[in-house]
C-alpha cells in the first residue's frame, strides 16, 4: 500500500510527500495502517483515468464485500448445502450477498414484461404480426422462463466456457458430451 500511495509519479514527481510515514501520529503499527487505508483507495481510483469512479462509492463497494465476507465467516452460512467464502471473491458466486429472493424476484421483474409483450402480440395478430414471429417470440420467452427456473432450483450451478472456435468442428460434437466419447473410444 505505501508503494501504491507513495511511489504515484504522474509527471515525475511524487503525488504525496513519504516523508509523512515518519511523523510522530505515526508512531504505532495501527496508526500506519489507518493512514495507508484512508489513502489507498482514492489513490487508486484517481490515479487511473480509464476508470471514473468516486473513491467514497468505492469504498462502500469494498465495505460490502468486506462485510458480506466477514459475515460468512463468523456465521459459517451455507446456501444450498455448500459453506460461502469468507475470503474468497469469486464473481459467479456473489448472488447470495443480494439475499435469497431479492435475485428472484428481479429475473421475474425483467420475464414479466417478456411475457406481456407476446400477451400483446397475440392481441393484435391480424393486424401484420405473423404467427411464425409468435412462435419465435413465445420460444424465447419460453427459453427465459426454462433458465430462470433452472437457476432458481440450483442454486450452485458450475460455471461453463462457451468455446466459439469450435463451433465447425466434429471435436466440438464430441467435447459437449464426454460420456459419449468415453463409450464411443471403448467401444472401437
Amino acid at each position: 500500500m505505501a508503494m501504491a500511495v507513495y511511489e504515484r509519479r504522474p509527471h515525475g514527481t511524487f503525488t504525496r510527500d513519504p516523508q509523512e510515514l515518519v511523523a510522530p501520529s505515526l508512531g504505532t503499527v495501527d496508526a500506519v495502517r489507518d493512514h495507508l487505508l484512508g489513502l489507498f483507495i482514492p489513490t487508486v481510483v484517481n490515479g487511473n483515468p480509464d476508470w471514473p469512479h468516486d473513491p467514497a462509492r468505492v469504498h462502500r463497494w469494498l465495505a460490502v464485500l468486506a462485510g458480506f465476507l466477514h459475515h460468512n465467516a463468523t456465521t459459517e452460512r451455507t446456501v444450498g448445502g455448500r459453506r460461502l467464502s469468507s475470503t474468497d471473491i469469486v464473481p459467479h458466486e456473489l448472488w447470495p450477498l443480494a439475499g435469497f429472493r431479492r435475485p428472484r424476484l428481479i429475473a421475474l421483474g425483467c420475464l414479466v414484461p417478456l411475457w406481456l409483450i407476446v400477451a400483446w402480440s397475440t392481441r393484435y395478430a391480424d393486424e401484420g404480426i405473423t404467427p411464425s414471429w409468435l412462435a419465435l417470440a413465445a420460444s424465447l420467452v419460453t427459453l427465459v422462463h426454462i433458465g430462470l427456473v433452472r437457476t432458481w432450483t440450483t442454486p450452485w450451478p458450475r460455471p461453463r466456457q462457451l468455446n466459439l472456435s469450435r463451433l465447425g468442428s466434429s471435436r466440438a460434437a464430441v467435447d459437449s458430451c464426454p460420456d459419449a466419447w468415453r463409450v464411443s473410444r471403448s467401444a472401437s
